[in-house]
């Protein structure tokens, strides 16, 4: 998974080919083209299921710089689930713990310069914290629970854990579950951001904040595509090999 050099196909699995170039994922995220859900469609499919034209994306893709060198991206190919979780807390997790202050302090000033304009400004402050909580609590139960779990079963050798796949399926299902769950929230902050920023096209302000929540979106996607269609059938593979 080191980086693709050539464009994608329809056939590609759209979960891995993001995986393997994470450059693409902003071209997915423009046409609202789902890379994430742990079905892991085709391209083909995953198109027709956003009812957008494989053409149009590829010529985003084409027009996309640096789309075909992903070499800012940590190597994933051989990583166990340790590693992968490591990599997902270092990259991920710190990035929202860092930027969701911010972003909290960005949305309190619009809501003194818009708020007796527009009631948008303190709807997108209210989702963004229902948001951040979720991703709180959501990032909790991973470092906490599953990613210390890997952490015994894999690096501790005087006592490590004893479980079947089916064993780790549950809280497995349970952060995916979470996933979607969050995810209808990330969508509704997306577009609410989008509409502020279109309402004021003249104001600095607004547009920063929707180009915020779109950087924070669009890390989620690829943080969860990292998760459930790399992290997760990983580690129940590894589950799998000790039993």
């Amino acid at each position: 998974m080191s980086g693709s050099t050539s464009l994608p196909k329809l056939s590609d699995n759209i979960c891995q080919v993001t995986l393997c170039n994470p450059a693409l994922a902003n071209v997915w995220e423009k046409f609202q083209i789902d890379f994430y859900s742990p079905e892991c469609f085709t391209i083909a499919e995953a198109c027709k299921k956003a009812n957008t034209v494989f053409e149009k994306v590829l010529e985003d893709i084409s027009n996309e710089s640096g789309i075909t060198n992903s070499g800012n991206e940590e190597v994933l190919d051989d990583m166990d689930s340790v590693q992968l979780s490591d990599h997902i807390v270092r990259r991920h997790h710190a990035y929202i713990t860092d930027i969701t202050p911010y972003i909290h302090n960005r949305l309190a000033l619009s809501i003194k310069q818009f708020g007796k304009k527009s009631s948008e400004p303190q709807s997108i402050s209210n989702l963004f914290f229902n948001v951040s909580a979720l991703l709180d609590r959501h990032m909790r139960k991973e470092e906490f629970v599953l990613f210390a779990f890997l952490r015994d079963a894999f690096r501790n050798l005087k006592n490590p854990h004893q479980t079947s796949a089916h064993q780790l399926a549950v809280p497995i299902n349970m952060l995916i579950n979470e996933h979607e769950k969050i995810n209808m929230q990330m969508y509704q902050l997306a577009t609410r951001a989008q509409a502020f920023a279109a309402d004021y096209p003249q104001s600095e302000l607004p547009a920063h904040i929707h180009a915020l929540v779109g950087e924070f979106v669009l890390d989620y996607h690829i943080h969860i595509n990292k998760e459930n269609n790399l992290l997760f059938p990983q580690a129940l593979r590894e589950v799998s090999s000790k039993s």
